[in-house]
């Protein structure tokens, strides 16, 4: 018996509840804004109509966040899911390096591009010396820029490029943000 009064007091809520259809949201949000506003209600729909573009490709752009794959052509992009061994380049050896996000860009002009985040427990000057001291060991042209903190290292390998950056991390557990972007080179 309660069940079915249940199922009736969900149907009068349904049932008296107004539709409204998304032009019709527009329309209504139009006259409210020209009401709040000293717009006219052209003015205010049209306003209500950006409105809702702008929240589509807020939505699109957050669906695509999710995804594993994109782009076309040369924009093409996949997500890395775990790190990429990558030639003449070692991985950081710190004591607590946490991967957190990668990107492969397969169809650049002149080869393929990889970007990878970490984070690292040992502080910012310390990786950096490390990147410097390894990339030198496999025989990198190595540029240091900045200071302190807030260091980049660009190198060159044959035709390969790296750029490492390095800056504090705000997360508490870890000291370090580290972003390589890398290069392959088809020659």
């Amino acid at each position: 018996m309660m069940r079915k009064i249940e199922v009736a007091l969900l149907m009068a809520v349904c049932l008296a509840a107004p539709v409204v259809s998304p032009a019709m949201a527009t329309e209504t949000e139009g006259s409210q804004q020209a009401k709040a506003t000293s717009l006219s209600p052209a003015q205010a729909q049209a306003k209500a109509r950006e409105d809702a573009k702008a929240y589509r490709e807020r939505q699109r752009w957050m669906l695509a966040q999710r995804a594993e794959s994109g782009g076309t052509g040369e924009a093409a992009w996949r997500l890395l899911k775990q790190p990429m061994d990558l030639p003449d380049l070692p991985r950081y050896t710190g004591a607590g390096t946490l991967f957190t996000e990668g990107l492969l860009y397969p169809n650049k002009p002149g080869g393929a591009a990889v970007t990878m985040t970490y984070r690292a427990k040992e502080a910012p000057d310390v990786v950096l010396g490390w990147y410097e001291d390894a990339l030198k060991s496999y025989q990198w042209k190595v540029k240091t820029t900045g200071s302190g903190a807030l260091s980049t290292i660009t190198g060159q390998h044959g035709s390969n490029n790296v750029t490492v950056n390095v800056s504090p991390c705000k997360d508490k557990t870890y000291r370090t943000d580290l972003r390589i972007s890398f290069k392959l080179s088809h020659k």
